[in-house]
């Protein structure tokens, strides 16, 4: 045989090669995938606090509160006290970006 043939892998190499990158695969994703889903729990809580925060100081400076999400971003008609913009944008939902936040009867963010 030649040199030229002696200095490659040879099939068994390969393959043990490979099932080891399986195994470590297996092992990884699913607590990246744990991460994943509490870092988007975790957004969905700060993000919920942003806005009841925000609405807190709507109703600080107007004496009543928004009848949307938009009042804290741009000034709702004539309204002399309004201070804001009270948030640069509304949040996007990481649970589920088909879904927006909305002011419920007693101000609280909620899901819809």
């Amino acid at each position: 045989m030649s040199k030229a043939c002696k200095n490659g892998f040879t099939l068994w190499e390969v393959l043990l090669v490979v099932a080891l990158l399986g195994i470590l695969a297996c092992m990884i994703l699913p607590s990246y995938s744990g991460s994943i889903n509490s870092t988007e729990s975790e957004v969905h809580k700060v993000n919920v606090l942003k806005i009841e925060n925000a609405v807190k100081l709507y109703r600080l400076d107007t004496g009543s509160r928004p009848e949307s999400l938009d009042d804290l971003i741009t000034c709702p008609s004539a309204d002399l006290n309004w201070q804001g913009p009270y948030l640069e944008e509304i949040p996007v939902c990481p649970l589920d970006p088909n879904k927006h936040y909305m002011l419920d009867d007693g101000g609280k963010a909620v899901i819809l």
